[in-house]
């Protein structure tokens, strides 16, 4: 059974046919790419790594550390040599640093 959005409605009656439905929708774990696994796990992680706010948010890591030796960049947490950054913490430095253009108020 494929199932598309032009797909008329179909009346699950078995256990089979609800096990091919969710075939279907829910694609398995090993088939999704590693690049997406990998993303999805720092999307839920608490606090991330430099390398790791780079993998997701695509912020050179390189800048991110001379920033944070200038006292500027997103906040972040130090235990020992770990330097770590929340989510928010990120999003509200990327939010900061947005410029305008002139069409916007």
């Amino acid at each position: 059974m494929t199932i598309s959005m032009n797909t008329p409605i179909v009346a699950i009656t078995t256990r089979e046919d609800l096990r091919a439905v969710m075939a279907e929708l829910m694609p398995v774990q090993g088939e999704m790419p590693p690049e997406v696994v990998e993303l999805e796990k720092l999307k839920r992680k608490e606090a991330l790594t430099t390398e790791e706010v780079e993998k997701l948010y695509n912020l050179n890591a390189n800048t991110l550390r001379k920033r944070r030796l200038n006292g500027e960049g997103p906040a972040y947490s130090k235990d020992g040599e770990k330097v770590l950054y929340t989510h928010a913490a990120v999003r509200k430095y990327i939010e900061s640093r947005r410029q305008k253009t002139h069409d916007q108020p």
